[in-house]
């Protein structure tokens, strides 16, 4: 199953590369990154519509403006780039993971797509406060709460497996191995968690806890 969605994905995504990625009615990134996403999603949309195609337009080239602006701040830090990138990879997966969860859920369905193209931009806001950036400072947060989500996570994938079973629509292992894959991106983000201050840490930690929450949620 997630095979075939990742397949379906690159498809749209393809479709919409062809049709809307270079065509951003004349908004560099700079100007996508200062009118923020609200604004520019009323702008783009104006301009094409809300299909699902022009909403994973939209937040995908909203993604792509935070990534130019957040590279060109790593340049400025070329010791420590190999390390950024790494972040930036590893909680795009965990993302990725947890809305695999969701779609497993839920029995799918287009109205995922755009919330799989908005975690790039996810990720960029992330990266933009611990390069510097004036963010809003997130909750303080420590390992453990996103642990228990995690954990709450395995437990009502499995509750509902036993409550209603192959209902044909929830997608118990496709879940599961989902939910492991969040585990194995965790472990691993922890450690690099550990190297910012307690401010960076904290905005790891949530967007973390954030998609362990959105795993549970229904788009």
């Amino acid at each position: 199953m997630r095979r075939l969605l990742l397949c379906s994905l690159l498809l749209l995504a393809a479709v919409v590369g062809a049709q809307n990625r270079s065509d951003t009615f004349g908004k560099s990134n700079a100007q996508i990154v200062a009118m923020g996403h609200d604004a520019w999603y009323k702008f783009y949309t104006s301009k094409t519509g809300e299909s699902t195609a022009d909403m994973v337009a939209v937040e995908s080239l909203f993604g792509d403006a935070l990534k130019a602006r957040n590279d060109g701040l790593l340049r400025a830090r070329p010791n420590s780039t190999g390390m950024y990138r790494k972040l930036r990879k590893l909680l795009g997966d965990y993302g990725q993971a947890s809305i695999d969860a969701a779609y497993a859920r839920t029995g799918g369905g287009t109205m995922w797509h755009p919330v799989y193209a908005s975690i790039g931009a996810e990720v960029e806001d992330v990266l933009f406060g611990l390069l510097g950036g004036k963010v809003k400072t997130a909750p303080h947060l420590v390992v453990s709460n996103v642990k228990v989500a995690l954990s709450i996570l395995n437990t009502t994938f499995a509750q509902t497996h036993k409550q209603e079973g192959d209902n044909g629509w929830f997608k118990y292992g496709d879940a599961m191995r989902a939910v492991g894959s969040m585990r194995s991106r965790f472990s691993v983000l922890v450690p690099i968690a550990a190297h910012f201050d307690r401010v960076g840490s904290d905005r790891i930690l949530k967007f973390c806890l954030d998609y362990a929450k959105t795993a549970l949620s229904n788009g």
